[in-house]
């Protein structure tokens, strides 16, 4: 390694879906420098999804919304707190951040904090305090994953072979808690299982629906699947989602439970034991590609080419209705939808099922 870095920080803090693609790049680094240590710099949520990846030495946690919360209710506390994290990060003593943020807040911890070398994309002119900087706009035309890769040639990091398993492993403890689960929830007729996601999109808002399926049609190709296939369902979501997950619960006509606010862990447990995950773009989907678990998203505004479950860890089967005005979202804008979400509602529950035939 040309550079002499013995540890390298990766910053990141966006949700599952975001970081997941992150860690396709984490991996290109432990498998092309074996020898040096990687530390993940994340928000809150998704730290226990790390506890799943086992190439990460050291996580730290920011807490974006509670930070600026007490920067203004109590700024003592928040210098306090602001400088544990810097002390944090600058005992570790890396050589090299590499930055996904795609702000300003993350690249200045690295500068308080005495990485000498910061990189990362210079979106609208925020990396300030990056020293390599890639000119970026937005992601398009290829994924995510093989952006950020992109900006790690300069450390001579290239892309992980295919086909080397899944990037995210289960604990003998999340095994038995899974166990225990399907031996106790009254399931243990059905053959086999699928998992349903038909939430997602939360970091949209109140546009979160743009990108949801419709429920009652989550309900019939479940109904379909599960009936030819002697299956049952798990309903799988958060707490903010119980609501939808109940409409999709009431059209259910096959033994079903729902997975409702459980740990990431858990729920990576539960779905290393489904046939298959059916669900919306989202975290979920990628979560359960990562575990080598078949998958079939739906993509409506979204580019399923950029946003797409990325690497070689199982099968995918994308479902989308190629009306003319998708993709729409782009460079991080979605405009708003004039067609009353045809690109999902035009999606036939016969589409989905013949992808999920592909890989059942």
């Amino acid at each position: 390694m040309t550079i002499g870095a013995k540890r390298i920080l990766f910053a990141n803090p966006f949700g599952i879906g975001d970081v997941l693609f992150s860690l396709a790049a984490v991996e290109a680094a432990r498998k092309s420098l074996p020898r040096v240590e990687i530390g993940l710099l994340c928000n809150e949520r998704v730290k226990e999804l790390i506890t799943l990846y086992p190439g990460v030495t050291t996580v730290h946690e920011l807490d974006r919304d509670r930070f600026r919360k007490i920067r203004t209710s109590n700024p003592v506390l928040f210098l306090r707190e602001y400088r544990r994290l810097i002390r944090s990060i600058a005992e570790k003593k890396y050589d090299v951040m590499v930055d996904y943020s795609l702000g300003r807040e993350f690249s200045f911890l690295g500068f308080c904090a005495g990485i000498h070398r910061r990189i990362g994309f210079d979106y609208r002119g925020r990396g300030f305090f990056l020293n390599e900087k890639t000119p970026f706009e937005g992601y398009e035309k290829k994924s995510v994953a093989e952006s950020q890769l992109e900006i790690l040639q300069s450390l001579g990091i290239r892309p992980p072979a295919a086909g080397t398993g899944p990037l995210l492993s289960i604990s003998p403890e999340l095994e038995k808690r899974a166990s225990l689960f399907f031996q106790h929830e009254a399931l243990e007729d059905a053959g086999s299982f699928m998992a349903m996601a038909p939430g997602g999109g939360k970091s949209w808002g109140v546009n979160a629906i743009y990108k949801q399926w419709n429920p009652e049609k989550f309900a019939e190709a479940a109904n379909t699947w599960c009936v030819e296939s002697k299956a049952a369902v798990l309903l799988i979501g958060d707490e903010s989602e119980r609501e939808l997950l109940e409409i999709v619960r009431r059209n259910l006509a096959v033994p079903n439970k729902m997975v409702c606010g459980q740990s990431l862990g858990v729920v990576a447990a539960l779905l290393k034991r489904v046939q298959f995950l059916l669900g919306n773009d989202g975290g979920l989907i990628h979560m359960a590609h990562a575990l080598g678990v078949k998958t079939v998203p739906i993509f409506g505004p979204v580019d399923e080419k950029v946003y797409g479950p990325y690497g070689a860890y199982a099968d995918v089967e994308v479902v989308c209705e190629p009306v003319a005005c998708r993709p729409c979202y782009s460079r991080f804008h979605f405009p708003p939808c004039p067609h009353e979400r045809r690109c999902l509602e035009q999606l036939s529950v016969q589409k989905v099922l013949a992808a999920i035939a592909k890989i059942s």
